[in-house]
């Protein structure tokens, strides 16, 4: 735990912790915590931290069902990958709601002054469900190969 803290650069390391112990580190941390585990000792732990990771492929189904992502190659090297990911997929949910209600909004107005007729709403609201998708396809673009980033 140690080697592996002094690699990624974390100053404060608990190792071989009992369930209890793991439970108290994430339920008293005054930030956002992510809790990584694989194992029924860690389930209450990743139910409590902020986001639980467990190794899917050997973690316990208990662990499994306690977190909130699960890595189904248990690659650790997976988790800033994920960060990643989560952060540019709340930025596409951000725009792609302000872009539809914007949208909308501008064709509602239209509608209303009669300077667009139904159908042309109609295909307007289409074409701005076609838009979010293929914007949120993009997240499929970038992929966490094993030992390395493809992104």
């Amino acid at each position: 735990a140690h080697r592996v803290a002094s690699v990624a650069g974390i100053d404060e390391v608990k190792a071989q912790c009992l369930p209890e112990t793991k439970l108290a580190c994430v339920g008293n941390s005054t930030v956002k915590t992510a809790m990584t585990g694989d194992g029924v000792n860690d389930a209450p732990a990743l139910k409590r931290a902020c986001v639980g990771i467990a190794m899917g492929g050997v973690g316990s189904g208990i662990a499994v069902n306690a977190s909130d992502i699960v890595l189904v190659h248990d690659d650790i090297g997976a988790v800033p990958y994920i960060v990643r990911l989560s952060k540019r997929m709340m930025n596409t949910i951000r725009l792609n709601i302000t872009f539809s209600l914007t949208l909308n909004f501008i064709a509602i107005a239209l509608a209303a002054t009669g300077m667009m007729g139904p159908m042309a709403g109609a295909l307007v609201h289409n074409a701005g469900s076609v838009a979010v998708i293929i914007n949120s396809a993009r997240l499929l673009k970038g992929r966490h190969q094993k030992g390395g980033m493809a992104d």
